[in-house]
């Protein structure tokens, strides 16, 4: 029986390596990534045994309902707290209205839309970074380090 569940495992470990291979690498950029970054992702993966999280992944965002009403429930414990949003307009996984219910909770905020997708950080890293570092110098600036 247990021979038959790693079997079972090792196919759905597969079968989540091949979603996140395709799935997440076709539609996580707005610009294909080169070999070598694509290398990057992939390297972790080379190692069969590490793709068991590809598998558990999915089945996690789905089962996990109960647990995000549970975090959202406590964001109103945040609410005062200032928030940069980087946000990539093409993401095909987090879309306007998932925006739209982050910045809900977090009233104080600071959005920035990135033309990229999901790894937002790859398709406009530099751009990006120019956000943070002017959101962070803007509130840092005669800011008492206690306080921080």
């Amino acid at each position: 029986y247990k021979r038959q569940l790693k079997g079972v495992g090792n196919i759905l470990a597969g079968l989540g390596f091949l979603f996140l291979g395709i799935h997440f690498m076709k539609e996580g950029f707005v610009e294909q990534p080169s070999k070598r970054e694509m290398a990057m992702y992939r390297a972790p993966f080379l190692d069969r045994a590490n793709r068991i999280q590809t598998a558990i992944f999915p089945r996690q965002l789905v089962k996990a309902q109960a647990f995000e009403a549970e975090v959202e429930a406590g964001l109103s414990e945040l609410s005062s707290k200032e928030v940069l949003f980087l946000w990539g307009t093409e993401d095909f996984a987090f879309k306007q209205p998932e925006l739209e219910r982050f910045m809900t909770h977090f009233p104080n905020h600071e959005h920035h839309p990135l033309h990229a997708s999901h790894f937002w950080q790859d398709d406009q890293g530099e751009v990006a970074a120019d956000h943070i570092i002017d959101w962070a110098k803007r509130r840092l600036i005669g800011a008492d380090p206690i306080s921080l």
